[in-house]
């Protein structure tokens, strides 16, 4: 028997996929930061914000969302990595949500673009995504978001939004 070669076509890593139920997600308050928890699992910490955990518990019910997802982890000192989100068919969360905060963009026009000596995501002049240094990362979430059809950038309170989101 021979070897077979394949080409492998990017990006080259696994799709990074943490399980959860939205049946159990709840904002909790734990000492004194508010938490979105699936049952006794920390998903998230808002901090002091209230209201932006119970809102991003609030997302994750109204479209199901049974995965998050991450490009990126773990980051280089100072970033974040890419967090999005996928319903129990590990479809994209698909149509607004009342009072979200979404900020659209063309997925035909989106680039990976080196500005300064920083690797970004960018439709335009409009900065999506920052991955400093990573450069690999940025290609890998643009992948993602063409894979999933992403149309909008959502966020659960901003400034410094623990939970970023991503829907068609």
């Amino acid at each position: 028997m021979g070897i077979v070669s394949r080409r492998l076509r990017p990006p080259f890593i696994p799709e990074d996929r943490l399980g959860l139920n939205p049946n159990n997600v709840a904002a909790v308050q734990i000492s004194s930061r508010w938490k979105v928890v699936d049952g006794n699992h920390w998903i998230l910490d808002f901090d002091q914000k209230r209201t932006a955990a119970e809102r991003a518990a609030a997302v994750i019910k109204h479209y199901g969302l049974s995965f998050i997802c991450f490009v990126g982890r773990p980051s280089c000192p100072g970033q974040q990595p890419m967090m999005y989100w996928l319903n129990a068919q590990g479809k994209a969360p698909s149509g607004a949500m009342a009072g979200e905060d979404a900020i659209p963009f063309n997925p035909g026009t989106i680039s990976v673009q080196k500005i300064g000596q920083r690797w970004k995501v960018a439709d335009g002049n409009n900065w999506l995504l920052d991955f400093g240094p990573g450069e690999g990362n940025a290609k890998a979430a643009l992948y993602f978001i063409k894979k999933y059809g992403f149309k909008f950038i959502c966020f659960a309170g901003r400034p410094n939004p623990p939970m970023t989101y991503f829907r068609k």
